[in-house]
């Protein structure tokens, strides 16, 4: 898949596209409000740096020979070959 992309601002579109829409006649319920941003932000200042019980359950995961299981390995690999590209 190939992307262009268009970064000029002088180019007009022909077609049956449709014209853009000036700032002045959007309505405004389509522009996002973010009245809940500093709940978020306080939120995320409180959180710990680290969770011990998250670090202490990766360290004896990555300790354990099962791990990832090979279940786990195995379904991955079929997704990622049912999934893969065909060379042209």
């Amino acid at each position: 898949m190939q992307v262009n992309l268009n970064t000029r601002t002088d180019v007009r579109v022909q077609g049956d596209a449709a014209p853009p829409v000036r700032r002045s006649e959007t309505k405004s319920a389509d522009h996002a409000t973010f009245n809940q941003t500093a709940a978020v932000e306080k939120a995320l200042r409180d959180q710990p740096e680290s969770r011990p019980e998250a670090v202490a359950r990766g360290e004896a995961a990555i300790g354990s020979p099962q791990y990832p299981p090979l279940a786990g390995i195995r379904g991955i690999s079929r997704l990622l070959a049912a999934n893969w590209p065909a060379p042209e």
